[in-house]
């Protein structure tokens, strides 16, 4: 099993595991911030968990988007 490995995100510091090596998880914490501070400026009285939420549908949106794009392909 892997190392536990420190992130944070939105000022909230998490242990986590993973197989991926410790930079490729902390550029995807860096990712992750990144895009719920992009939803928080549009919505700033907006509690953590609805940022995270809209930040979850965008990330999994602009997924789709590539995962159809490349199968176009």
């Amino acid at each position: 099993m892997s190392e536990p490995l420190k992130i944070e995100i939105m000022g909230q510091r998490l242990t986590v595991r993973s197989e991926d090596s410790e930079d490729h998880v902390q550029t995807v914490a860096r990712y992750v911030d990144e895009q719920i501070r992009r939803v928080a400026d549009t919505q700033p009285t907006t509690t953590i968990l609805q940022l995270a939420l809209v930040a979850a549908l965008n990330i999994a949106s602009d997924y789709w988007k590539l995962t159809a794009s490349t199968a176009g392909s």
